[in-house]
């Protein structure tokens, strides 16, 4: 197979799991994934082997698992010229370390998972960074800290997107928790309706 049709045939699998991503099937995109590493090896991309492995880590951490992609994930990010593949590869380290619940070391990779993000120039990518920080903040028990990501995030966030209702819902817990019960509990309140929604939407594209 020539190397245009094998890139045709990683594009047409990046568009799958793209498209099991918005429906959260993050275990069904692991074959997908393991394909497509398959085929940049037979290309010879760097950059398209080291996407793979950042996916493949990443599928593997969501499962419960993941520690045997760390040395591949660390090499990655230091050594890496794609933002975008060091943004991946510092993301996935330290949703390993959140699994785990070491804090510091969760934080630290969310520190850097946010700069690189902002180095990437993807908004998307941008705001999960900034609610996955939040989220190491609340950890370590930093809850001013985590609001005010949540809060920058959302003003330019969709809010009928998951990125926008989770960063509702993460701030409203945060009120709680500074004990600011009304404004916790409208925003709560509000991603939870922004849930439902986005639930109906995904039932919608399964049939």
């Amino acid at each position: 197979m020539s190397e245009a049709l094998l890139r045709q045939r990683v594009a047409e699998l990046r568009a799958e799991v793209r498209r099991l991503g918005e429906l959260g099937d993050l275990s069904a995109a692991r074959p997908v994934h393991e394909e497509i590493r398959q085929l940049a090896e037979q290309i010879g991309d760097p950059v398209l082997i080291e996407l793979s492995i950042c996916n493949l880590g990443t599928a593997s951490i969501y499962e419960g698992g993941g520690a045997d992609y760390l040395p591949r994930l660390r090499s990655i990010l230091t050594e890496t010229r794609s933002d975008e593949n060091a943004f991946l590869a510092a993301y996935s380290i330290s949703r390993y370390y959140e699994n785990v619940k070491e804090h510091k070391k969760f934080l630290y990779y969310a520190r850097i998972a946010l700069q690189r993000a902002g180095t990437a120039g993807k908004l998307e990518w941008l705001l999960n960074a900034r609610n996955h920080l939040g989220n190491a903040l609340l950890a370590v028990s930093q809850i001013g800290d985590a609001a005010r990501e949540y809060s920058n995030a959302l003003h330019e966030a969709d809010p009928d997107n998951i990125t926008g209702v989770t960063l509702t819902y993460n701030l409203g817990y945060c009120r709680l928790l500074q004990h600011r019960a009304e404004e916790g509990i409208a925003l709560l309140v509000r991603g939870l309706r922004g849930a439902v929604r986005l639930g109906a939407r995904r039932a919608e594209a399964q049939v």
